[in-house]
């Protein structure tokens, strides 16, 4: 079953390896990160 996930922190790090992973299997990944120029994000 293909799930919409949000990670925090996802821009880097632990939190960027957890979101291609997920994309690798098919989910919707929104992220998001503390940075105010791209506070949040979607990795299809």
């Amino acid at each position: 079953m293909k799930k919409v996930i949000l990670i925090t922190g996802a821009s880097s790090g632990m939190g960027k390896d957890a979101a291609k992973k997920l994309i690798r299997e098919g989910h919707t990944v929104w992220g998001n990160q503390k940075s105010r120029h791209q506070s949040s994000f979607c990795y299809r």
